[in-house]
């Protein structure tokens, strides 16, 4: 029993020390491999929005959606020395989502919900929720990645200042959502010839 403790408390440590070691690395980036690094990170966080878009049950893929993106909000925050709550993250990820509008929100929401038609509903989300999720987390990335690297923090961070530029980023991360999945799906086939 004794044993357990002490290697319990022991891989504490070398979690901590890693923690430790990983933000001493990130402190030495320049901005230039930061941006490199946040570029990474949004990428990882789409393909797995894109997953979680496939999430067959309406709202169980957009909660699974938004963990996704409060996770790479985590990741990035640590990234620029950010600090990082799930409440700062939600509170500044909600407002920002309302600034693609009412018909924007009516189609994040419709790709979700037209799952719940028997037979072709999950056909038709599957193919238009991964995007959606996609270019929601693309369009979130570029703004805080752009917000951190210009020295903002979660407590500063002013969702209608950067509703515009989160337009043009959810609009151009459509394509880039897209061009993910398909780049999933050529890899997944690969792995199964």
């Amino acid at each position: 029993m004794a044993t357990a403790r002490t290697g319990s408390s022991d891989d504490k440590s070398k979690a901590v020390e890693a923690a430790a070691a990983d933000e001493a690395v990130e402190a030495g980036l320049t901005a230039e491999q930061k941006a490199a690094k946040a570029e990474r990170i949004v990428k990882d966080h789409i393909l797995m929005s894109t997953a979680a878009g496939v999430v067959p049950s309406p709202g169980f893929d957009l909660l699974a959606g938004f963990g996704v993106q409060v996770a790479m909000l985590a990741r990035l925050s640590k990234l620029y020395g950010v600090p990082f709550t799930k409440n700062l993250a939600t509170n500044a990820i909600l407002p920002l989502l309302t600034s693609v509008g009412g018909l924007g929100a009516a189609r994040i929401l419709g790709a979700s919900a037209v799952k719940s038609i028997p037979l072709i509903g999950s056909a038709l989300g599957a193919v238009s929720m991964p995007v959606t999720m996609g270019a929601l987390t693309y369009g979130l990335g570029k703004v805080f990645s752009e917000h951190f690297a210009s020295g903002g923090t979660f407590l500063d961070f002013n969702p209608k200042s950067w509703g515009g530029y989160f337009k043009t980023a959810f609009r151009r991360g459509k394509d880039v959502a897209a061009k993910a999945a398909e780049e999933s799906k050529d890899a997944a086939a690969k792995a199964a010839a």
